[in-house]
């Protein structure tokens, strides 16, 4: 089902001439009050995000990897870098927001944040027919996977 909608929304982005760039699902964590993992799994999102993965390769897609630069050793979203366990707060944003356009000759590759992979980072567009601020010239869309139920 959620695979479906991912399909749909890219093919239509597609028929528009737009770009789609896939955000791989962010993991969760019971570090906060309130678990996560009851209702979303760790190994259902690591499957959406496989899922995506090969389908970003079938459909020449970039990736925005955001799950890598925020996941810890257990699978889990780092703790303290979300109040929820299911939403980045500031300090979770911050590892995000690195552009991999511009690499941030500030980090070692230990630090988090150092692996994010993609072409875009922190930017949704929320009307296809709207253009990018950093490249008005250029259409372009990302999903945000954490609105997606799986």
């Amino acid at each position: 089902m959620t695979e479906d909608n991912f399909r749909a929304v890219c093919e239509l982005a597609g028929k528009d001439g737009i770009k789609a760039i896939l955000g791989l699902l962010l993991p969760v964590s019971d570090y906060a009050p309130s678990k996560q993992t009851t209702r979303r799994p760790l190994a259902d999102n690591l499957r959406l995000n496989d899922w995506l993965r090969n389908y970003a390769t079938e459909i020449h897609a970039p990736v925005a990897d955001y799950y890598s630069a925020l996941v810890d050793d257990h699978g889990m979203l780092r703790e303290g870098y979300s109040d929820d366990g299911l939403h980045p707060n500031e300090r979770g944003y911050a590892v995000m927001h690195p552009s991999p356009r511009r690499p941030s000759k500030k980090r070692s590759k230990s630090e988090p944040g150092s692996q994010v992979s993609g072409v875009l980072c922190h930017m949704i567009i929320a009307h296809p027919k709207e253009r990018s601020t950093r490249n008005p010239s250029r259409k372009e869309l990302t999903i945000p996977l954490n609105v997606c139920k799986i």
